[in-house]
């Protein structure tokens, strides 16, 4: 297994990818090409065999210099539960810390609990939704999540749900 930065040929892969592991679910609006265009330096896929059997997208905010944005991350359910997420993770926090990012966000469905507790152990806290930067950015069902980072890689990513 290895994890490389995501490249614009990786789009159609990661979103079938997509469509197999939740569900079926018509995932093309969801993830936006272009984002393996502009956003390929803080955004990951891992190979096992050639297989993408996980990525991650992400990217630090334009407007806020020191925010940086998890858009999206998957796992193969079959590789799940074997520190791959974590793994992720800990690559895009340090990758948006050294472009000066001090915190991440993201979002996730309010009723999605396995989510919202592995972003937990992250050190993720919930964003009251009527905070100016979370206002208006929340689909309903939604919640925010934010991450302080300090730079130290073992401390950023304390867990293992992917």
């Amino acid at each position: 297994m290895f994890t490389r930065n995501v490249q614009s040929e990786d789009y159609e892969i990661v979103v079938d990818k997509m469509n197999e592991w939740w569900g079926g679910e018509e995932m093309h609006s969801v993830l936006p090409r272009f984002f393996f265009y502009q956003f390929r330096d803080s955004s990951y896929v891992i190979q096992d065999n050639h297989e993408v059997i996980g990525f991650l997208i992400g990217f630090p905010s334009r407007s806020t210099p020191t925010y940086a944005y998890l858009y999206l991350i998957g796992i193969d359910p079959r590789y799940r539960r074997q520190g791959l997420a974590s793994s992720l993770y800990k690559r895009f926090f340090q990758a948006v810390y050294e472009k000066g990012c001090k915190e991440v966000h993201c979002t996730t469905l309010a009723s999605n609990e396995g989510s919202i507790q592995y972003h937990e152990k992250l050190g993720f806290t919930r964003i009251d939704e009527t905070e100016e930067n979370a206002s208006g950015l929340m689909k309903e069902g939604s919640i925010m999540m934010r991450k302080e980072l300090r730079g130290e890689k073992e401390d950023d990513c304390k867990a293992d749900y992917g």
